[in-house]
């Protein structure tokens, strides 16, 4: 099973061919596998990343990029060069710790008992990543190294993925809104200190499940910044969150603020499979969340540009959305029916947790005004493609199918 998850694109095939080939296997044995974990490999801090800029601009210079394409990459013995991991003390084999991932600037130190992720100090600064132009929030190198970093965590230590949150300052602060926003499956918390770009209020629902520490202060230097993360507890605690954390520097927004932060990273749990939300999009880019996932709109309208930074200015971050947005909402009203909610999405996708839904029976989905039933197939293949797309032994999706809300 291992082998077959870790497989390099080009040797998948014959990965899958082999397990599937085994007399009787069948999906349950799999799912136990994957949800019982790999052995960490190692329970030691990484090394300290390369520090010369030469090495690292000629390991970027040889990074392969997907054209443009979001997604997680296998970092290999190479993953110092984008990451450092510090293990808590007292860590063990058998019990999967928490993750506060730095995404820059952070001033706090590790929280007792977390794991720390750390990208490397180069990254936030550096003008492009091989090919691919470095945008700090937007683009989609950063983007592509956030989830190859949690998915590589799995193969070194033994993950808490209910309990990984991140968060940043300044541009990193920007990223780490992103970041939950569009992947709120993904995160239990996240901290925005000085952290702001505009979005519509279509997707303040998105963001109910992650827990929000906004942080802003009183320096010029990030005026508009610290409005806008004012703002957003503002915003959220008007659609009543429930989940948002303030704290109001006199100076920068990481002054004072060690003590809030460690009090509010003890609390944030994820859900891994929330039996109703809603996803909204326009970035066509990132498509769905949990277990939902939006693969056509009706209309995409005028295209439109999002800045992060002052207009005309050369470090600012630029990226294209629609110019309507699409929204899918999905509750599961027994084991074998779900509702779907949909406005401007043409076709949707949704994966099939065991924990979920009875998968020996039709799903029956209630649509449109119509009730349809659903022949569910789960397979190993299936099972398989889903794991290898974020390694989450929280989330294993044996099933799909399509619906045309």
């Amino acid at each position: 099973v291992w082998e077959a998850v870790d497989a390099t694109d080009a040797r998948y095939a014959g990965a899958l061919r082999e397990l599937t080939g085994i007399p009787g296997i069948r999906w349950e044995e799999v799912a136990a596998v994957l949800r019982g974990r790999r052995a960490a490999r190692h329970l030691r801090p990484m090394p300290p990343p390369v520090v010369d800029d030469a090495g690292h601009g000629a390991y970027w210079a040889s990074f392969a990029w997907d054209a443009g394409k979001v997604r997680p990459y296998a970092l290999g013995d190479d993953a110092g060069h984008w990451y450092t991991l510090e293990v808590p003390e007292g860590a063990s084999p058998d019990r999967p710790a928490p993750v506060w991932f730095d995404l820059g600037l952070f001033s706090s130190g590790a929280p007792p008992g977390f794991a720390c992720v750390r990208l490397n100090e180069r990254i936030p600064s550096a003008a492009e990543l091989g090919t691919a132009k470095m945008s700090m929030t937007a683009g989609f190198a950063i983007q592509s190294i956030v989830l190859s970093v949690v998915a590589d965590l799995e193969r070194r230590f033994p993950v808490d993925r209910d309990r990984v949150l991140c968060g940043g300052y300044s541009r990193s602060g920007n990223a780490a809104l992103y970041e939950a926003l569009h992947w709120p499956d993904l995160w239990a918390g996240a901290a925005v200190a000085s952290g702001w770009y505009e979005f519509d209020d279509a997707f303040l629902p998105n963001l109910r499940g992650v827990s929000v520490l906004a942080a802003w202060g009183a320096d010029a230097g990030h005026r508009d910044s610290n409005a806008g993360t004012r703002r957003l507890a503002e915003r959220l605690e008007a659609a009543a969150h429930g989940a948002v954390t303030r704290h109001a520097s006199e100076g920068r927004a990481v002054e004072g603020l060690d003590a809030p932060f460690l009090a509010w990273v003890q609390t944030p749990r994820r859900d891994p499979l929330p039996r109703k939300f809603n996803y909204t999009m326009t970035d066509p880019r990132h498509r769905g969340a949990y277990w939902a996932e939006i693969e056509s709109v009706r209309t995409t309208g005028a295209l439109r540009t999002v800045v992060i930074g002052a207009p005309g200015d050369d470090s600012a971050e630029r990226f294209q959305v629609h110019g309507r947005t699409a929204t899918l909402t999905v509750e599961v009203t027994s084991a074998d029916a779900v509702t779907v909610r949909a406005s401007n999405v043409a076709s949707a996708k949704l994966r099939l947790s065991p924990d979920l839904f009875d998968l020996s029976k039709p799903l029956r989905v209630t649509a449109g005004g119509r009730t349809t039933p659903h022949v569910v197939t789960p397979s190993i293949e299936t099972l398989l493609a889903n794991y290898r797309r974020d390694g989450d032994p929280r989330r294993l999706f044996p099933a799909e199918i399509r619906v045309t809300p």
